[in-house]
């Protein structure tokens, strides 16, 4: 509100009354021209005028527009103006402007009142590089037991009930790892080491010790075999570590070693039938190839059995009197008092006494030894001792598991034989996986036993040839003594026999089936072993099984006097190795396998469907409603698309898949066909449930393997003693899971890196006293007005032109039509 001025602005009016009377009378001309002038005086832009409304033209205000361009030139000099109001509007406002000359807000309020734009500065100085500019942080953090109550910790110092370190926490966050939701308080200023399964507790007693957190512990090392694991990692290399239950942790590789024969396996099919963690894992302990493979037993349906005892025998022969040097290898022949031979065998080692006295270890292949023996055209004869001169011994191990293939050498062929193609005899059928020049034909897929007494025929070559030296490769576990592969020696069982052709070597595998249990079922089922009461008599008062103590053979039912355990079982999803072993010369057999589940021998279908939806394939996992039956599709005929083989994936006979009689019985896969079951056959060939994992291994040189690492970040949701995997599963250990937990750390500040951030000082625009302003007005329309008025002395301008699409968004948004 402006006050009223004390100096009219007019004075025209009053000069008639300064006139006397007779002027009045005599000369109103006069009087009116003298009214006139000073009317004319009064006009704007005569000196009446300026001197009558001289308290308004000095008040901006209320200024006329001549006096602006005086006000610019006195107060806002070299600022470029648009229109008078914002002359005005800036003369009033030009203390603030000076005020804040040299800083952001000077240059922002005259970009604002001047152009009514919005101005950005950037400063080349922040991004200099600087030696020593790099603030380094490591991030430190206790992973505790989820708890509402753990905010109550932040800001606060705390303790470990046990280990008495003491830290600061900073925040607590609340994070999903694998599945799970875990609290996490991140700590500072720490003193010791918090433990692993201890209570913190605020040191300011604010929360009683029961709502306390636990420390569920994180990641502080990995524990690895001392052979090593995985391949091909150097010192200096950064992994990734993960586990089933943990993730995001990190280390560097310290040591590496390089072995030979190192052993890779992996879960190819993961059967059915096992349970969480009560599954048995072997590997062959020996794995040989024995061959001229003979059947010594007719009545067997396959050359091996689970736990066949394999036995090469073996003797001692202390000897005397010989007269020469034995050697390993060569063959020996004891002969009856009639010339005839008593028994024969080969020498697998020697232990000389000195030239003519020694014991020889050698195999016996036939017949008796116990006699003075010779070699090969009796060119070296010995005696034995009259005292322990003679003793036998066997190597021997339980069999476990063979090559899913024979090789056989091909003899008197009549037509060629084609590879794929199934060949057949009386007593067995299979199909031609390769053929060498040599004759050498390679079989798989075999359905029953392959005999040399028969001819072998192609069923779509024709062809028909005799076979002989059928040669396999098989495991043994619980061995005791050492087997030899030396030319002409024995293996038998009690029902085949042949000779070793080579023993692998390798030893230290070790793998584990992870506890993860797909498409599982509870059942009931029964552990007991009748091997543990083999003592008993069967007119025994009591028996005491565990079901029913008091049973015996006028008591008790049979299903009472078992005990029965509720169990979980389904189908596996993975194996992984905790040491790769070393030296092996071909991969050790293993097999993984529930016993309980494996004596029920439930096998895998043959189903033959009708009316097909669509195509069934491999893998698909299907299903019927009124059977509850489930089963996966292992694979398909490939000369008859509506023959499936499908793995047994229930237990109960009541859940097996049955021929359709009504749209309930039909078959649907999870990936949406559906068909009427026509037929069903077992396949009495395959594994039985809860002995069909399928694995697949391969050795190789196991060239700069792992040997020790340093945990550079702990991720998180690890837990004790856990299998974990490295760079994918390429490498595995065991969770060491102790101390508190530390991050991957970081440059908070990274002003000591020369990068595309850091710029190096080039005394122009990067440089301490620079800077630049970011506007949508071209530098050209105010360069020199901010020089003259905001710039400050010893400083360099750089201008960036930053075009401003704010009005473009706005249009856009206003044209938008949406559609709900």
């Amino acid at each position: 509100m402006f006050e009223e001025t004390p100096i009219p602005s007019t004075i025209s009016n009053l000069v008639e009354q300064q006139f006397p009377r007779w002027y009045q009378e005599h000369g109103p001309v006069f009087i009116e021209f003298i009214k006139s002038y000073y009317l004319w005086m009064e006009e704007s832009g005569n000196p009446l005028f300026y001197s009558r409304n001289y308290y308004n033209i000095k008040e901006i205000d209320r200024t006329t527009d001549e006096f602006i361009l005086h006000f610019k030139e006195k107060y806002l000099k070299n600022i470029q103006l648009n229109t008078q109001t914002d002359t005005q509007t800036l003369v009033k406002h030009a203390l603030d402007i000076y005020r804040s000359k040299g800083t952001e807000r000077g240059t922002q309020l005259l970009f604002q009142l001047v152009f009514d734009k919005v101005v950005k500065f950037y400063y080349p100085s922040t991004d200099l590089f600087k030696l020593s500019d790099g603030h380094w942080y490591l991030p430190i953090y206790l992973e505790l037991m989820l708890s509402d109550n753990n905010n109550q910790l932040v800001n606060k110092e705390i303790q470990g009930f046990n280990s008495k370190a003491v830290g600061f926490v900073d925040s607590v966050v609340r994070r999903h790892t694998q599945g799970r939701l875990q609290d996490v308080a991140y700590i500072s200023a720490i003193t010791g080491n918090f433990m692993f399964g201890e209570k913190i507790f605020p040191l300011d007693e604010s929360m009683s010790i029961e709502l306390c957190p636990t420390i569920t512990g994180s990641l502080t090392d990995v524990a690895i075999s001392v052979l090593g694991t995985g391949e091909n990692f150097a010192q200096g290399d950064v992994v990734t570590i993960s586990s089933t239950y943990g993730a995001g942790a990190k280390g560097i590789v310290l040591d590496t070693i390089s072995s030979f024969g190192v052993v890779d396996a992996s879960l190819v099919e993961g059967g059915y039938g096992y349970t969480e963690s009560n599954n048995a894992l072997y590997v062959s302990e020996v794995s040989m190839s024995i061959a001229n493979l003979q059947i010594t037993n007719t009545g067997i349906i396959q050359y091996f059995n689970e736990y066949d005892l394999m036995s090469q025998p073996q003797v001692y022969l202390h000897y005397n009197s010989a007269n020469g040097v034995y050697t390993a290898g060569e063959p020996i022949t004891t002969y009856l008092a009639n010339g005839s031979v008593m028994g024969t065998g080969v020498i697998f080692t020697i232990t000389q006494s000195n030239t003519t006295a020694g014991l020889l270890l050698a195999g016996l292949i036939s017949g008796n030894l116990q006699n003075t023996f010779y070699t090969t055209s009796n060119a070296i004869v010995a005696n034995l001792d009259v005292s322990n001169g003679y003793y036998l011994t066997n190597a021997t191990g339980k069999f476990i598991a063979n090559d899913d293939f024979l090789t056989m050498l091909v003899n008197n062929a009549v037509g060629t034989f084609l590879v794929g193609e199934q060949i057949i005899q009386p007593t067995s059928r299979a199909l031609i996986d390769s053929i060498a020049n040599n004759g050498t034909i390679i079989i798989r897929n075999i359905s029953g036993i392959v005999s040399p007494n028969y001819n072998i025929t192609g069923l779509y070559s024709g062809a028909v040839a005799d076979i002989s030296n059928i040669t396999t490769g098989f495991g043994l576990i619980n061995a005791v003594g050492t087997f030899f592969a030396a030319n002409g020696n024995v293996v038998t069982s009690d029902h085949i026999r042949g000779t070793i052709s080579k023993i692998e070597l390798g030893s230290g595998f070790q793998a584990i089936v992870t506890n993860t249990t797909n498409y599982s079922e509870s059942v009931l089922l029964n552990d007991d072993l009748i091997a543990d009461y083999l003592g008993v008599e069967i007119s025994a008062a009591t028996y005491g099984f565990p079901g029913n103590t008091a049973a015996n053979l006028s008591f008790g039912l049979i299903d009472e006097t078992l005990s029965w355990t509720a169990t979980t079982i389904g189908k596996k999803d993975k194996l992984l190795v905790s040491n790769p072993g070393q030296n092996y010369t071909k991969p050790p057999f293993i097999v993984v396998k529930y016993a309980p589940v494996q004596a029920y021998q439930n096998h895998d279908y043959i189903i033959a469907v009708i009316g097909t939806t669509s195509s069934f394939l491999e893998g698909d996992i299907i299903t019927q409603a009124d059977t509850d039956a489930r089963g996966k599709v292992l694979s398909v005929d490939t000369n008859n698309n509506n023959i499936l083989y499908v793995q047994n994936m229930k237990f109960y006979p009541n859940n097996k898949f049955i021929v359709t009689s009504n749209t309930t019985t039909k078959i649907s896969s999870s990936a949406g066909a559906s068909a009427n079951i026509a037929t069903i056959d077992y396949s009495y060939d395959s594994p039985v449930m809860g002995h069909n994992l399928i694995l697949e291994n391969d050795f190789s040189i196991g060239n700069n393997s792992l040997l020790n690492l340093k945990i550079v970040d702990s991720g998180f949701g690890f837990v004790p003693n856990e299998v974990v995997t490295i760079n994918d599963e390429f490498a595995t250990g065991i969770a060491q899971v102790i101390f508190q937990g530390v991050g991957h750390g970081y440059y908070r500040q990274k002003g000591g890196f020369l990068s595309d951030q850091k710029k190096l000082f080039d005394g122009w625009f990067w440089q301490n006293y620079s800077y630049q302003v970011i506007s949508s007005v071209l530098m050209n329309k105010y360069e020199d007005m901010l020089k003259q008025i905001t710039h400050v002395a010893g400083t360099i301008m750089f201008g960036k032109f930053k075009y401003d699409t704010v009005t473009n968004n706005v249009i856009a948004i206003q044209n938008a039509i949406v559609t709900i």
